[in-house]
């Protein structure tokens, strides 16, 4: 289990000590190692906690690609990364499954890997060349994102406590998504959270996002 935390401000640069605050509140989902940088002249933070199960992993940095283009957040096991041939026509030396899938960006598109990958994950990807991100969850939803946006602010999280703790405030209870829970007495799937805009994102969908526009799509 690793954590994801993405926050991107919209028009100012972005208060560090708020960051690293959010940041401490993924840090019990990767206890072994902490890496995390800013991009966009501080107006990006990306940030990842380790549980480092298998092969070696860098301890100083975001993992990347060998031009540093691509940079990658992830949480999660590809059970197949060691026999992505279809998509491997360059010779890629990786170490573990989080290596592999970013140095893959740089020969692929983004929604022919998340086609071609197979496990459970989640994952933010920052294109440093044309300023997109790009993330996804599995599709039977076994690793999870949530979203924040406002005009202000763009998040994306391992888990809620993180947004909370960034804002620093109490969000607004969605009273009707507890009265649904009650009431049927089921899992709820849809994308709604116990918080108001507080959103979970549906899984098996590619999602970009323009870093100069803002625009998103799926």
């Amino acid at each position: 289990m690793c954590g994801v935390l993405l926050i991107l401000s919209k028009k100012r640069t972005l208060n560090k000590k708020k960051c690293y605050l959010g940041f401490d509140a993924i840090k019990n989902r990767g206890p072994d190692l902490s890496v995390s940088k800013y991009f966009l002249n501080n107006k990006l933070f990306i940030g990842n906690t380790i549980l480092q199960v298998t092969g070696k992993v860098d301890k100083k940095k975001l993992s990347t690609c060998e031009d540093e283009r691509f940079y990658i957040s992830f949480n999660g096991e590809i059970y197949n990364y060691k026999d992505l041939k279809k998509l491997n026509k360059f010779s890629i030396s990786a170490s573990n499954d989080t290596s592999k899938i970013i140095k893959l960006h740089k020969y692929n598109s983004p929604i022919n890997i998340l086609k071609s990958i197979e496990g459970m994950f989640a994952y933010a990807v920052y294109d440093n060349q044309n300023k997109k991100l790009y993330y996804a969850t599995d599709t039977q939803g076994e690793k999870k994102l949530f979203s924040y946006e406002d005009k202000n602010y763009f998040i994306l999280s391992s888990n809620i406590h993180a947004i909370m703790k960034f804002f620093n405030i109490n969000f607004k209870i969605n009273r009707q998504q507890i009265f649904d829970y009650l009431n049927s007495r089921h899992f709820l799937t849809d994308n709604n959270t116990f918080y108001k805009k507080i959103n979970l994102l549906d899984g098996g969908f590619l999602y970009s996002k323009d870093l100069t526009t803002y625009k998103s799509k799926n």
